[in-house]
């Protein structure tokens, strides 16, 4: 499901970006836009990983490495991965 009101290109942004990366779209359960443009991912396990606005593709497959038991996992701010479980 995607939650919130992309356009179009929106969307196909973040489809490639995920496309390009180590997650499988079979992990996915959610997709959640902001109205300031930037994506959030709910898996399956219930794990949230919250995206930046801009390096979405360096920023999900740094957060792909952190799968582990986390919760949230924040990729949010340049060159940190904030972890909750």
């Amino acid at each position: 499901f995607i939650f919130g009101n992309p356009e179009v290109i929106e969307f196909f942004n973040i489809k490639e970006i995920i496309d390009k990366s180590k997650i499988s779209y079979s992990e996915i359960k959610n997709l959640y836009f902001f109205q300031s443009k930037r994506w959030d991912l709910e898996l399956r396990d219930n794990t949230i990983i919250k995206l930046p606005n801009d390096n979405i593709n360096l920023a999900l497959n740094l957060a792909v490495e952190f799968l582990d038991g986390n919760k949230i996992i924040d990729a949010r701010i340049e060159n940190q991965i904030i972890l909750n479980d």
